[in-house]
């Protein structure tokens, strides 16, 4: 499967390399924009490479910006597309909660219990302890721009926000 995506994303690149190469636009730098933007969504849906949502950012704003339309809606279209970026970083699965307990608080949970895992320097030696904790509450919201998860483990709750694909910690 991941060579059949390979292929598509070589074929789209292929493709817009020479739609691109082939016309003479106005400006230059505006088929640059618009060649980065295809070949970056191609890359984030056909290989799933979610850190191409940035390029795809930057070239939209710069395409906005670029335009001959009047400043106000210049300001509104670069709004919307921050807001559409914003929206796409946004978890949609518990999933990703989880994730963000595994990289922040060393937590790996499974249904009804986690395991807190820490590493101990003693002198040179290096172990590893875990501790078991029951989980008493697992919640996840998503919602329409931000997502927010929350964990009861036996005597410590564990709350985040996410804006934009970001979690920020809350108490």
């Amino acid at each position: 499967m991941l060579l059949i995506k390979g292929l598509l994303f070589c074929a789209v690149f292929i493709a817009a390399l020479f739609i691109f190469k082939g016309k003479q636009p106005v400006g230059q730098l505006q088929c640059y924009i618009a060649f980065c933007l295809i070949v970056s969504l191609a890359a984030i849906i056909l290989l799933d490479m979610d850190q191409a949502a940035w390029i795809v950012l930057v070239c939209a704003i710069a395409l906005i910006l670029e335009g001959d339309t009047p400043t106000k809606k210049k300001a509104s279209y670069t709004a919307v597309a921050i807001l559409v970026f914003a929206m796409y970083g946004v978890p949609t699965s518990e999933q990703e909660f989880e994730a963000y307990l595994e990289k922040e608080h060393r937590l790996y949970c499974t249904g009804a219990e986690c395991v807190k895992v820490e590493k101990v320097r003693e002198g040179e030696k290096l172990r590893v302890e875990a501790e078991r904790k029951i989980v008493s509450d697992f919640v996840f919201h998503s919602y329409f721009i931000f997502a927010e998860g929350e964990v009861h483990l036996d005597k410590q709750k564990i709350r985040a926000v996410n804006i934009a694909g970001f979690w920020i910690p809350s108490r």
